[in-house]
């Protein structure tokens, strides 16, 4: 066997191995992404629905969202 094809062997194992840690790599903003929903996107969402209607103290009161009808 000759070096040229042993090294594309090797170049070859090298590639595949490394493969994985390029897609590992797009994991770690997955936490933070989940932090940033949990306490930015939610609570805007939140607030959002609930002015849409229009609240007596604990219970729900009727709907006093948009005037599409």
């Amino acid at each position: 066997m000759s070096r040229t094809a042993v090294w594309s062997e090797q170049s070859k194992r090298l590639k595949a191995n490394a493969g994985w840690k390029r897609r590992l790599i797009h994991l770690f903003p997955v936490p933070a992404l989940a932090v940033y929903t949990l306490f930015i996107v939610y609570p805007i969402v939140a607030a959002f629905s609930y002015s849409l209607f229009d609240w007596k103290g604990l219970q729900k009161g009727r709907s006093s969202g948009s005037a599409i009808s």
